[in-house]
């Protein structure tokens, strides 16, 4: 399990764990994902992906918001996964970060979820 960004002022807590054939990454306190801690993100799929490149479940059930940033780092996971056949599934979002998702057309980078064993891998 990684933690990264605990004690920093608005910073992420991040959780990750391998559910199935894939990294569960979980949110595990209310936050926005932006320019101040999407880095937290990144190191942390940097850090995974030298592990095995997998599909990622990110759970934004407790994320409030999401800036360009942020769905930068999100792009930028899926460019690196998705030539591999792999697939990141964003679980729960908030609708209005759902809403940004779909009619931006990031639909073909990421896979909007609201049930993880609905989640066919």
């Amino acid at each position: 399990m990684s933690s990264i960004g605990e004690g920093m002022n608005e910073g992420l807590a991040l959780e990750c764990t391998v559910y199935k054939e894939a990294f569960l990454l979980k949110i595990t306190k209310l936050a926005n994902i932006d320019l101040y801690n999407c880095r937290d993100i990144s190191e942390l799929c940097d850090e995974k992906n030298l592990e095995m490149i997998t599909n990622w479940i990110i759970d934004m059930s407790l994320v409030k918001y999401i800036d360009s940033s942020g769905i930068g780092i999100l792009i930028r996971q899926a460019g690196i996964i998705n030539p591999s056949g792999k697939k990141i599934y964003i679980l729960n979002p908030k609708s209005s970060i759902s809403h940004i998702f779909s009619m931006k057309g990031f639909s073909k980078w990421f896979s909007i979820e609201t049930n993880l064993e609905e989640i066919k891998i």
